[in-house]
């Protein structure tokens, strides 16, 4: 590709004959070769640090060849780049000083020569170009007719060559650093297999290479940030629990029914987990959010069932009866309140609307979690509370009365 380019570089250029041209400076191959492309986040990224560069793409280059042999790996990239020509000036500094000049000189006279100098300016509709002066692309783009190139003196014109050693050498065409360490990055993306089952695959193959010692390697990219996503989401839902068993001990008179109503939230976690399979949805941090969200809406209608059978049991009656009573009074209550919560929900889940499918997930997850949830509460809450009523020892004062 960059040897076409640099051929209709020349070609224009011989056919028009200009040393002076207007508006911005054309790239030329060995620049094109050197711009750094920002990209997104990589499914797979191993990000090796250690202190030679050189060392650093031996790695990349063996670590990319062992992640080349992982099912569901495609497109693996060893980090770094082929090395770009360079053609680099060593001045003479004593020369330079018996002319009169110095390396500053030096260096801007033979940066005007290959890449020009701005000396005007011309209007072009409503804007002003710059007008650079340089020497032709045959010229500057030839390391053979570079180092003839006219030097100016105080009272001479010499050559570059006369004043400095030219030699054409190679040089990197990306170096990345991070946290002021050298760095190479070495990616992958995935095809026909989850992140999840690749990340476990990867982390057994940069666990099984032998780095030298002060090099080391760690796992970015997409991987990290859905295990950094897991982590949090799995604080903050301990927390929820935390909280939400709090509050639960303080609304009940009997312990045992706060932990009754807060184990209604893992068959609610399972309801959505098996939403998201039966629907193909991926289980990511907007459905994880969604499982999160469960923890408060679950325990609900738990609440609102067992706060009336406990009242009524309070009361004086029968543990069946305090329990049946509670059901069905409490039945259209849970009923309306879930089905509101599903309609709302209903087109996200669908896809209805701008920006509907980000929170696809979410809504996915609280819609079948809140469903199981509220089966369970109908189902299998009332036996368990049951059980739990029995097991009470009523105040003599409640049983007299009764």
């Amino acid at each position: 590709m960059l040897p076409v380019i640099l051929k209709l570089k020349l070609a224009t250029t011989a056919a028009v004959g200009l040393a002076a041209s207007a508006g911005p400076m054309p790239i030329s191959g060995e620049a094109i070769a050197a711009v750094v492309v920002e990209r997104a986040a990589s499914p797979i990224e191993v990000k090796l640090f250690g202190p030679d560069y050189a060392q650093l793409d031996r790695l990349g280059d063996q670590l990319a060849e062992r992640l080349g042999q992982v099912t569901g790996l495609v497109d693996v990239y060893a980090g770094h780049e082929h090395e770009v020509p360079e053609l680099r000036f060593r001045a003479a500094r004593d020369t330079l000083a018996r002319l009169g000049v110095n390396a500053d000189d030096f260096d801007t006279q033979l940066e005007t020569a290959l890449r020009g100098s701005i000396v005007g300016a011309m209007r072009r509709f409503d804007r002003l170009i710059d007008i650079r002066v340089r020497y032709p692309n045959l010229v500057r783009f030839d390391p053979t007719q570079v180092p003839d190139l006219p030097f100016a003196a105080r009272d001479r014109t010499l050559t570059f060559r006369a004043l400095g050693a030219p030699e054409l050498t190679t040089t990197a065409a990306e170096l990345s650093h991070e946290a002021l360490q050298p760095m190479v990055a070495v990616t992958a993306d995935r095809e026909g297999r989850d992140l999840g089952a690749v990340a476990d695959d990867v982390g057994r193959v940069v666990a099984g290479m032998h780095l030298p010692r002060g090099y080391r390697a760690v796992l970015a990219g997409q991987i990290e940030g859905q295990r950094a996503t897991l982590r949090n989401l799995t604080s903050v839902a301990a927390l929820a629990a935390l909280l939400v068993l709090t509050v639960l001990a303080a609304q009940f008179r009997y312990l045992r029914f706060a932990f009754l109503v807060l184990g209604l939230v893992p068959l609610a976690i399972v309801g959505a987990f098996l939403g998201l399979l039966v629907t193909g949805t991926p289980l990511n941090a907007s459905s994880l959010m969604g499982t999160v969200l469960l923890v408060g809406l679950v325990v609900k209608n738990g609440v609102l069932l067992l706060e009336e059978a406990e009242k009524r049991f309070a009361s004086g009656a029968a543990a069946e009866a305090a329990i049946a009573g509670a059901a069905e009074r409490r039945l259209r209550p849970v009923l309306m309140t879930t089905i509101a919560t599903l309609v709302g929900l209903l087109p996200l889940a669908l896809g209805i609307g701008a920006g509907a499918d980000l929170q696809k997930p979410l809504a996915v997850a609280v819609i079948f979690g809140l469903t199981s949830s509220t089966v369970a509460t109908l189902v299998v809450l009332p036996p368990l509370a049951l059980l739990a009523l029995r097991r009470i020892t009523r105040p003599p004062s409640v049983t007299g009365g009764a």
